[in-house]
């Protein structure tokens, strides 16, 4: 009776147990000799393994390079991907909103929605929006205010003062990064 454990068949019936790095070199073999079209009886025969043992190798090294693989991603760069798709997709719901099926525009304007949610998720996810709408509220006010502190110093303090207030803002906008 063949072992699920050796490397390729051999004569030699005494073989020994594979260790880890062993296994995991079959494991790749196996794999690739799938890739190469061979048929999963004909690699079970290659490796002395049942049939079940040669797909779950192959799993198993298929598993392992998927795993290698993540360490060489971008996260950035599929970040930016993301984002990008879903803007896209947005635009193109926009366009189809007006179509002249009825069932394409209701579609396109329930899907909006989604894909919207989506887009403010990854978009808060890289950063470029705040995380929550308190923010965005507070930002909102204080935009509001600075617009009424300069009209109340134009309307009180005159010219020079407006000025003043003006240089002010700009210099806090430059050291917060807001502007160039």
């Amino acid at each position: 009776m063949a072992r699920p454990d050796t490397l390729e068949a051999t004569a030699d019936p005494k073989r020994k147990r594979l260790n880890d790095a062993d296994r995991r070199a079959r494991d790749r073999l196996i794999l690739e000799a799938r890739s190469q079209g061979q048929t999963w009886p004909q690699i079970a025969s290659r490796f002395s393994l049942s049939v079940s043992a040669a797909r779950r190798a192959a799993a198993n090294a298929a598993k392992l390079m998927a795993e290698q693989g993540l360490a060489d991603l971008d996260p950035g760069n599929f970040l930016e991907q993301i984002v990008r798709a879903e803007a896209r997709a947005l635009y193109r719901l926009e366009e189809l909103v007006h179509d002249s099926n009825a069932a394409v525009a209701v579609g396109a304007a329930r899907a909006i929605g989604t894909v919207g949610a989506d887009l403010r998720t990854s978009l808060t996810a890289a950063g470029l929006l705040p995380g929550s709408g308190d923010e965005l509220w507070l930002r909102r006010q204080m935009r509001e205010a600075a617009g009424a502190m300069l009209d109340a110093a134009e309307e009180v303090g005159g010219k020079p003062m407006m000025d003043a207030l003006e240089r002010r803002l700009d210099a806090n906008a430059r050291t917060a990064g807001l502007t160039q």
